[in-house]
């Protein structure tokens, strides 16, 4: 009896560690389908800067200045990660609807949107990679904030900015 407790033991260990096994495959795979994706859309819109590299660098000298921003502004296309933006208000203004993103918490952008591009923003349990043309982007010269206790405070100078462009497409990630 002991010893084939002792055999049930090990079966369900070995179970166990092969489904943890299977389960990591899994997650690897959908990680390396998705570099895969990021790789073609970076390549099908010449991508050379992506927004999620600068919010990892912004404690560098070379991205506190708006002019710093000249050789992105530069090219036609950038794009947001599905971990890097996040949607914070949907508006209309003249008869264009407008949604503004932020990307980390140092980027604030708004651009003109389609009703399709708005289903897709809507859609929270959805994980995208944005292609964007950011045509404009300056230091915002201060920033609001309020608590939940209703006290506001302006702050000078910082690490934010604002910009504006396009959306040229959303790529649902796998």
């Amino acid at each position: 009896m002991k010893q084939i407790c002792i055999a049930l033991f090990f079966i369900l260990v070995g179970c166990q560690y092969s489904k943890d096994k299977t389960k990591e495959s899994l997650e690897d795979k959908v990680e390396r389908e998705r570099q895969e994706l990021i790789a073609s859309i970076k390549q099908k819109y010449n991508v050379k800067y992506d927004w999620d590299d600068f919010i990892k660098t912004m404690d560098k000298v070379e991205y506190k200045y708006s002019i710093s921003y000249k050789p992105v502004l530069e090219t036609k296309c950038q794009i947001f990660r599905y971990y890097g933006f996040e949607l914070k208000d949907i508006y209309e203004k003249e008869g264009v609807e407008y949604a503004s993103i932020t990307a980390g918490f140092f980027y604030h952008f708004k651009f003109p949107i389609t009703r399709e591009i708005k289903d897709k923003l809507l859609i929270a349990d959805k994980k995208y990679i944005v292609v964007v043309s950011i045509e404009d982007i300056k230091k915002i010269d201060f920033v609001v904030s309020s608590n939940y206790d209703e006290s506001v405070e302006l702050k000078t100078g910082g690490f934010e900015f604002a910009g504006k462009g396009k959306i040229i497409e959303m790529i649902e990630l796998p």
